[in-house]
């Protein structure tokens, strides 16, 4: 698995809800990638895969990709 880096996110760009346990980090349908709550995820992404989107959850106190 890979870890994300850079400075751990704590909010979805879209709604604003907090990031507790997991997030989409993907392109959206208006165009910019964008860090997003599982629910932004599925109205606003593009899916999840090579230039789509990287599901990440927090494992052992770190975000880790898991999908995508």
């Amino acid at each position: 698995m890979t870890n994300w880096v850079g400075e751990p996110p704590d909010h979805c760009d879209f709604c604003q809800r907090a990031l507790t346990v997991e997030f989409v980090a993907g392109a959206t349908l208006q165009g910019p990638w964008m860090r997003m709550c599982i629910q932004c995820h599925e109205r606003h992404g593009r899916g999840l895969g090579k230039y789509r989107g990287h599901r990440y959850e927090l494992l052992n106190g770190s975000w880790q990709k898991v999908e995508g």
